[in-house]
């Protein structure tokens, strides 16, 4: 018997899934950026899917974003937000633990060597459970644009 343990990472995609999936990338397979009509097909599959993930998560439609993975995901976000602060208060801090992903370890080290960012690396005890008063003190310092903090690992 196998026992799989790295959910976390990914997680087998259900058959009705897989299914929806071959069939569209066996039809629409148009770049939904074109403007022919292969291109204007696959942008309405593209929303509508937006629409559908918007739904199941109480968001607005323009708030979901698709990208390849966690890693693009994260650098995105933490770039970003980053980005999107300068000019405020310096330093700018970013919040993370010390158990964090490298995939958002790498863009924060970044931040720290190119950008002047402060990285913030709150601890964790030997069962890898946060210092939330660590944590409290983090946050209240003046900059913080960003919390980053592992659920599981």
């Amino acid at each position: 018997m196998r026992i799989y343990l790295d959910h976390n990472a990914t997680t087998p995609v259900r058959d009705e899934v897989v299914d929806a999936m071959t069939a569209v990338l066996r039809t629409h397979f148009g770049n939904p950026s074109s403007t022919h009509a292969e291109g204007a097909e696959a942008r309405r599959l593209v929303e509508a899917a937006r629409e559908q993930v918007a739904a199941l998560v109480e968001a607005a439609a323009d708030e979901v974003v698709f990208t390849a993975g966690a890693t693009e995901s994260n650098n995105a976000v933490i770039r970003g937000m980053v980005a999107s602060a300068a000019g405020g208060p310096a330093p700018l801090r970013v919040v993370i633990s010390q158990a964090e992903h490298p995939s958002v370890l790498e863009p924060c080290h970044w931040l720290e060597e190119h950008a002047g960012v402060v990285v913030e690396r709150v601890g964790v005890d030997a069962d890898g459970l946060l210092d939330r008063d660590a944590l409290g003190e983090a946050l209240a310092k003046p900059g913080v644009v960003l919390a980053s903090l592992i659920w599981a690992n």
